[in-house]
Parts: structure tokens; sequence; C-alpha cells
């Protein structure tokens, strides 16, 4: 008998993504991210995505007034802080040549594999600050030739004045916990879809807004099998009708 290949975990179809893909499911669950009340959700990414690949805004005011950015990177590899720093500097110099009016409240790193030592450096603002101007310092000359000595120097002016609260790195658990409840998580790994929550019992006392709703379909019973359309009790009685009226007014108060 010929042995079925493995079936590959969620966490393990993502790593064969294509960082396009990637970015697409992130997209995915951003957008399903119902306790953050975002305005709208939208893909930013490309050449000229000035550090935001995502972004999610909280007002109409979309990048002018709060938002935040979501920076997607899919490598062979974990994402560290020689990754982050680049992306740290973008964001900051789109801010300060007006390319977006205020920085993102947030900035989250989002990645397959990112690495422990960068986890725990982000839970410490003063020290990511830190090693960022250290890694300005150490490509003092590359940077001055990318961005120019003007656009730099604004870059790094606002970065000193900056919170570097803001940046963090997404948890895969998390992320497929909530992608999971999608309609597109079943079409992306191919996972079984979820139960249908059970239909509740109805109380037995008719509610005052399923009034009409009851009296409907007692006229159906009456067309249907003779039951008194005047008569509740008697629909409950009918082996048919009163199965029915019982899901159906279930279905009603879900």
């Amino acid at each position: 008998m010929m042995a079925m290949p493995p079936t590959l975990t969620p966490k393990q179809i993502l790593v064969h993504h294509s960082a396009d893909e990637w970015e697409e499911f992130i997209y995915e669950w951003v957008s399903a991210l119902k306790e953050a009340e975002y305005v709208d959700v939208v893909r930013m990414g490309g050449a000229n995505d000035r550090g935001a690949d995502i972004a999610a805004f909280l007002t109409r005011d979309k990048t002018d007034g709060l938002w935040h950015c979501f920076q997607c990177k899919h490598y062979g590899k974990a994402i560290g802080a020689a990754t982050a720093y680049p992306e740290i500097l973008k964001i900051h110099s789109a801010v300060a040549e007006k390319k977006y009016k205020v920085l993102p409240e947030r900035y989250i790193f989002v990645a397959p594999k990112i690495g422990g030592s960068f986890v725990q450096l982000l839970t410490k603002p003063a020290a990511l600050r830190a090693g960022f101007f250290e890694w300005v310092a150490k490509n003092a000359e590359k940077l001055d030739e990318e961005y120019g000595e003007g656009p730099l120097r604004r870059a790094l002016d606002l970065a000193s004045r900056s919170d570097f609260s803001r940046f963090e790195a997404g948890n895969l658990d998390k992320i497929l916990e909530v992608h999971s409840k999608t309609p597109q998580h079943v079409r992306r790994f191919g996972t079984r879809l979820p139960d249908r929550p059970a239909i509740p019992a109805a109380p037995p006392e008719h509610a005052p807004k399923e009034t009409r709703y009851i009296q409907q379909l007692l006229d159906v019973y009456h067309e249907k099998w003779g039951c008194a359309p005047s008569s509740p009790d008697e629909a409950h009685a009918h082996p048919k009708a009163g199965p029915n009226l019982r899901r159906a007014r279930g279905v009603l108060l879900r």
C-alpha cells in the first residue's frame, strides 16, 4: 500500500508562500481584526511603499490620522534587527519628507520566522533605538549616498524624537488563530470547514418580536396541513408542523 504524504500544517504551508502570497495572507488577517475597528485596510506594498506594505486606518483621515503599519517580510531565514533597521529608517524618512503626515501608531513586522533575539529587542524600546543609531553610524556613508544628506538628517532627527515602542513583531500563532475564522482560511490551507453553530432551543413562550413571523408560519401550516391559523398550540401538537415551528423559532432567535 502506498503511504499517504504527510499533511502540511498552516505554518509549514506559509513557509513555502511567495512574498506576494505572504502579503496577501497578512492582508486577510488584518482585515479580520474586528477588535481593532479599522475604517479601512489597504495593501501599499511595492517598490515605493515607503516602509508600509499594509496600512490599516483607525479614522477616515487615513495616514493623516491614527493608523497602523504592517511590514511583511518573507525570507528563508528568520528576520532580525539587520532586516528591521532599514525599514525603521524608511518609515521615518517617509514622514520627514511628508510622504505620510504622521508616523503609524503601531508598526508591526510580520514574517513566518522572527528571530528570538529580535523579539526580545522589540520589548526594550530604548535598546532598539540605541541599536538603530549604532547601525546608522556604521553605515553612514552608504546611507548618505542612498538618501542624501538633507533627507537623512531630517529622518534621523525625527527618529531621535520618536517613540520606538511603536515597533513590534506579529505572533504567527495568534495571526493563524484569527485567520482560521475567515472564509479564506479553508481555501488557503485546505482545512475542514468549521462546524456550524447549533440552533438553540426556543423558549416555550413566544417573544413579542416573533408574533408576525409565527402568524406567517401558522398560515402556511393551515394551507399545507389544515392546522387552525389562530392556534399555535395546535401547530405545536402536529407531527410535522410542530418540529418545523420549533426549528424555525430557533433560527429566528439565534
